[in-house]
């Protein structure tokens, strides 16, 4: 979907009088993964549900919406700021919570206490009829959404006395972290990956590649390799990872040949010299298309958020 398509959608969320407000608890655990609470809420008086829509709407469809963003591209790890980022909920990255939120979302709870809880974000959910047919809409604000207010107090009209504030007070964002169209998610924040706790997956994959890796290549120590390749900002770059790139590197004559130009230390035998000063780091960035050769300078150069020429 293009930025003019998203467009599209904020011109008609105004036009739909259906919507569903849920405050969203992302519950992580090391032993059960990912589970989602939604608690419905209602807005008084009516209406602010329509203005906070409308507030939306007119923010993305400014100069300083939808506009600012440069494309829309596929999710590969990267965090550029002026990009969209589309990932299909049929990705591993997100499937197996995209299932657990989206069946927590079609049955909400609108019983328990809100007081006492503490919520991850919260989303606007309906449906919405576009040229291209029927789509389901979901509008996701990450952060929390609910403050307990300390020393506050609000003006009591018919009293003229000023009392204090208890309760929870529910804050709105006239602005999104992600927009999930059907089955599609396009993050307009890397905040938006709270809501799938894809921190997991992006390790995940990464120790897929790893060992991928260490199957394929030698190392000096092998250790140390995997030791750099799991930590810091490294397991995101792993989404990212190109087969074609490490097959290329199978051959030892192949290998030499791409180890001199991006500049990855070899032994005389062919393995990955990881005590060498940046070789692995070098590597990783080769791995995970995060480098290319200048054409001009004929230099290896570091590049987020590389794509097919258009």
């Amino acid at each position: 979907m293009s930025k003019e398509h998203i467009k599209s959608l904020f011109r008609e969320v105004t036009r739909s009088d259906i919507w569903s407000l849920q405050l969203v608890k992302v519950n992580n655990s090391k032993k059960t993964g990912t589970s989602y609470y939604t608690r419905e809420i209602k807005l008084s008086p009516d209406g602010k549900l329509m203005e906070m829509l409308t507030q939306l709407s007119q923010h993305y469809l400014s100069p300083d919406g939808i506009d600012k963003f440069d494309s829309v591209d596929e999710y590969t790890g990267d965090v550029v700021g002026n990009v969209i980022y589309r990932l299909p909920t049929t990705s591993n990255l997100i499937h197996d919570e995209w299932e657990l939120l989206k069946a927590a979302l079609q049955s909400p709870d609108t019983e328990q206490p809100i007081k006492g809880q503490k919520f991850s974000g919260y989303i606007i959910a309906g449906s919405l009829s576009l040229a291209v047919g029927e789509v389901q809409v979901k509008l996701v604000s990450m952060g929390s959404p609910t403050t307990v207010m300390k020393n506050k107090y609000i003006l009591g009209h018919q009293t003229q006395t000023f009392n204090e504030i208890t309760d929870p007070v529910f804050s709105f964002r006239p602005s999104l972290d992600a927009l999930i169209i059907d089955e599609v998610v396009y993050f307009f924040t890397m905040q938006a990956e709270n809501l799938f706790n894809m921190e997991r997956a992006h390790k995940k994959v990464c120790a897929q590649k790893v060992n991928q890796t260490l199957d394929v290549l030698e190392f000096t120590n092998a250790e140390v390799f995997r030791s750099i390749a799991t930590s810091g900002p490294n397991p995101r770059r792993f989404v990212s990872f190109n087969d074609t790139r490490l097959n290329a590197l199978k051959n030892k004559q192949s290998r030499k040949k791409y180890a001199k130009l991006f500049q990855i230390e070899l032994t005389d035998g062919g393995e990955i010299n990881t005590e060498a000063d940046k070789t692995v780091d070098r590597l990783i960035r080769f791995l995970c298309n995060k480098a290319a050769i200048d054409p001009v300078e004929n230099e290896p150069k570091e590049v987020a958020n590389m794509k097919g020429w258009s």
